[in-house]
This record gives structure tokens, sequence and C-alpha cells, in this order.
């Protein structure tokens, strides 16, 4: 090959990293733009009774707001 097209070659190689490199630190401040967490927060304690009927496995229907018959035609 010539000394031309290696060139040529060469700098498509630099602009594509340099493509790369742009698009990964532009997604990067996005993701944390968005307010992402990078590391899984703790969940707080239920603190309403509802929530806490729910996590102990005792709410009633009523208790969480659901109909046996939404969306039933009788």
């Amino acid at each position: 090959m010539s000394d031309q097209k290696e060139e040529v070659i060469g700098r498509v190689w630099v602009a594509a990293i340099l493509a790369l490199l742009v698009l990964l630190i532009v997604g990067i401040l996005l993701y944390l733009k968005m307010g992402a967490p990078l590391v899984e927060q703790p969940r707080r304690p239920a603190t309403d009774r509802v929530s806490e009927s729910i996590h102990h496995g005792s709410a009633s229907c009523e208790d969480v707001g659901i109909s046996l018959l939404d969306g039933w035609r009788v």
C-alpha cells in the first residue's frame, strides 16, 4: 500500500476511536444527569397502615383499593 493510503486509514481509525470515546462520555453524563444511582439505595420502611399490612401479608382487597369486580360486568 502507498504511504498516502496508510495515512488515510490511520486517520479513519483515530476518528472512529475518538467518536466512540465521545459517545461513551455523553452516555455517562446523560446517565448521571437522569439521577440514576450507581449503587442501589436501601428501601425505606413502610410508614402507613396499608403498606405495613401489604408487607406482612394481611391486607384485604379493600385496604389496597382492589375490587374483585374491577373490569367485570355483572
